[in-house]
């Protein structure tokens, strides 16, 4: 059985009355509202910079991806793509970024 509902209520002036009411009457309506909010904090923050390629354009600016997203990589002057290896990396459910594999080789 739960305690009856009684609010803590403080007096700071005569126009100013704050009450607080017990957890149990908070957190079950905040948990109502936490998986709404979620897709927030899911997924990965910006991707990894590597010293032998850099992002293409179109993900250069962007600091969240969900879950399963994947950003592409291209070889800058100098490097030359590894054959067979994908130049892209995936946001994995972990909240990391997968491996990223030398796909870029310095020629």
């Amino acid at each position: 059985l739960l305690p009856p509902r009684r609010p803590l209520c403080l007096v700071h002036s005569l126009r100013e009355l704050e009450c607080i009411y017990s957890l149990y009457v908070f957190i079950p309506l905040l948990s109502l509202f936490l998986p709404v909010f979620s897709f927030l904090t899911d997924g990965c923050g910006p991707p990894p910079n590597l010293t032998f390629a850099e992002l293409t354009e179109e993900y250069r600016n962007l600091t969240e991806f969900p879950v399963g997203d994947t950003v592409r990589y291209r070889c800058p002057l100098g490097y030359m793509k590894h054959p067979g290896v994908s130049p892209t990396l995936t946001c994995l459910q972990n909240h990391t970024w997968s491996e990223a594999l030398e796909f870029c080789k310095s020629e």
